[in-house]
Order: C-alpha cells, then sequence, then structure tokens
C-alpha cells in the first residue's frame, strides 16, 4: 500500500487515509464537509456552517473559539438558539481543543469571553482547561527520530497519526480510537517502536474517556460533517443486506436487510452499528455514498475483502466477499467520483 501526501477535510480520518486508503482512490473518495445550506437563515449574518463545520474537522480551537462567540451573539440578538448547533456547545469543544494542543492563549481569551457572557458552567471547565495545558510531556525516544533521517512517508503516517488520536480524544470518539489502536501496527512502513509508541498514546486516550456515554457537544458538531444530502440519507446494500448512513468515519450499518447478505459467506453477517471501512481497497468515507458500486469494483480489482469495526465486540475485523455473482459486471455509479475508479 503506497501512502502520498494529499489534503483530507475531515481530519478525524487522517489515520484512515494512511491505512485504508491506495492511492489510485484517493482523489475518487476524499471529501469534505460541505453542508449544503445553514437552514437557520436568521443565523446567517453570524456563523457559516460550512467555516464551523472546517473549524471542527481541524479541531481549529481559535476558529471555534470565534464562531462560538458569533453563535452566541446570535442568539443574543434572537433570543434562541440555532436550529443545528449551540454556541455552547461549540465554546466547549472548543475549550477541549484548545485543552489538548496546549494553546493557552486561546484559553485565556475564551476564558474571558465566558466570564464576560457569565456562562458559569463553561467557565469551570476552561479553567480545568488551563491547568491541563499546563501538565507537560516526557517525549519518547521511539519518536525523538530528525526529520532529515524520516522518509516523507514516514513523516506523514507519524503525523498524522498523531493528529488523528488528539482529534478522537478531543471529541472523546471511543470507536475512533479503538480503530486506530488495531490499525496501527499494521503500519509496516514505521518501525516497530514507532508502531508500539503511537498504539500506547492512543490506548492512553482511549483509556482516559469513560466506557459509556458520548459528548453531545461533539455529536453536534459530527452531525454537521455529515449533514450534506445524499450522504447523511438512508441508503441500502442488496449486495451485503444492509441498509445504512454515509458518514465522515465510514459506512454506518443501520438494519438489516430480507433476504440477507448476497457476497458475504454463510452465517456471516453485519449488524447494526457496524462500521464498514474500507470495501477492497477503496475506503469508505468521504463523498461515496454506492455500496453496491464498491462491492463490484472491489471484486473486479481483485481483493475482495471489507474492513469493518464491528460495534459490539469493538474488533476491526477483515470479511471476504463471495457469491459475487449479483453484481459483477456492473459499472459501479458513484456520482462524480466513479471516473477514478478502476475499469
Amino acid at each position: 500500500m503506497h501512502i502520498f501526501p494529499f489534503r483530507l477535510l475531515t481530519r478525524p480520518a487522517l489515520i484512515l487515509a494512511g491505512l485504508l486508503m491506495s492511492a489510485a482512490s484517493q482523489s475518487a473518495l476524499a471529501g469534505g464537509p460541505a453542508p449544503s445550506s445553514s437552514a437557520d437563515p436568521a443565523f446567517d449574518r453570524y456563523v457559516d456552517l460550512k467555516l464551523l463545520t472546517q473549524a471542527w474537522a481541524d479541531r481549529n480551537a481559535p476558529l471555534l473559539t470565534d464562531l462560538g462567540l458569533q453563535l452566541a451573539e446570535g442568539e443574543r440578538v434572537l433570543f434562541r438558539s440555532h436550529n443545528r448547533i449551540k454556541a455552547d456547545q461549540v465554546l466547549a469543544m472548543a475549550a477541549k481543543a484548545a485543552a489538548e494542543k496546549k494553546d493557552v492563549k486561546t484559553l485565556a481569551r475564551l476564558g474571558a469571553a465566558l466570564e464576560s457572557l457569565k456562562k458559569a458552567e463553561l467557565v469551570t471547565q476552561v479553567a480545568a482547561a488551563q491547568r491541563l495545558s499546563g501538565v507537560s510531556r516526557a517525549p519518547d525516544k521511539a519518536l525523538a527520530i530528525p526529520v532529515e533521517k524520516l522518509t516523507p512517508e514516514e513523516f506523514l503516517l507519524i503525523r498524522d497519526s498523531l493528529n488523528s488520536i488528539t482529534a478522537a480524544k478531543i471529541a472523546e470518539d471511543r470507536e475512533m480510537l479503538d480503530v486506530i489502536m488495531q490499525l496501527t501496527p499494521k503500519m509496516t512502513q514505521l518501525s516497530e517502536a514507532q508502531r508500539k509508541h503511537l498504539v500506547k498514546i492512543a490506548a492512553e486516550a482511549r483509556a482516559s474517556l469513560p466506557d459509556t456515554g458520548s459528548n453531545p457537544a461533539a455529536e453536534a458538531l459530527d452531525r454537521l460533517l455529515d449533514m450534506p444530502s445524499p450522504r447523511a440519507s438512508a441508503l441500502a446494500s442488496n449486495a451485503l443486506g444492509v441498509s445504512f448512513t454515509a458518514t465522515h468515519k465510514g459506512m454506518r450499518v443501520t438494519r438489516t436487510l430480507p433476504g440477507g447478505a448476497t457476497v458475504l459467506g454463510k452465517g456471516v453477517r453485519l449488524n447494526p452499528g457496524d462500521l464498514i471501512l474500507r470495501v477492497g481497497e477503496w475506503a469508505t468515507y468521504g463523498t461515496v455514498n454506492n455500496l453496491d458500486g464498491l462491492v463490484d469494483a472491489a471484486t473486479r480489482a481483485g481483493n475482495a475483502t471489507l474492513l469493518v469495526y464491528d460495534a459490539k465486540t469493538r474488533q476491526v475485523k477483515t470479511l471476504n466477499l463471495v457469491g459475487i455473482e449479483g453484481t459483477a459486471g456492473t459499472q459501479p455509479t458513484l456520482g462524480a467520483t466513479n471516473k477514478n475508479l478502476p475499469k
């Protein structure tokens, strides 16, 4: 598998770029957040949802702070919150992002603004974040390698892996950290010491999060990432026997269809909550939403496998695609991106 530098707009997917995506599929599947409309015109003068979505994808604490304060101003004037996101949710995640990145300047600005807005709960949160930002971490010898001694591929993998771990921790995304811990050992481009160190950091981040529950603010911002139609719409795959939604992390199974899968082995099935990460050499996040087309393309390319995160066991597993008669021979229809698939 070859890794090449390219720009992804969804930072939580950076680790997937290195592990799930082939060079041939990068331009086809790398998609960015682009909400089709604000769905709340009264707030358009106060906040740009596209910019907010980008700021969240990048975990950009200063910009999240700016946009959260703009939302707060809109709420003050209109005496209500935006119908998709609240100012407090954005400001809370700005504080978490700033704390994880030790951005003391943003934390100080955020604290002063929240004091002025009399948001006591968030003021307390920022104070805690300021204490966290003061905690230093000793460098690990496993990563203490001069940049000039790293190949571009190694440098990108290490950088993007660390960014992905930080992004997942900020969002309290236990699922993504599980995926990172299980796929990082497959990064054969890195040394064993480097791989072990990345797994250690991811495991520490995972252990710092609660085992249950989720962060409502992070969930609200994630919904913005998945807002554009048809990515967030209910879709179906007859080949795999499931309905699913296309998200910024992959294709999420929502229910099983009558009759079951036609391309999975006997007794093998996908379950609601499972996250399909890759079909053959194609990662499933981005603008692609035709799962049957991907199954067909993977089969014709000679890599008939499915990489899935099992929601119940929290394990990443590889499934073999069999019984391909129902899909072979058809041209996948993937919107504007299908021209980049193998012929």
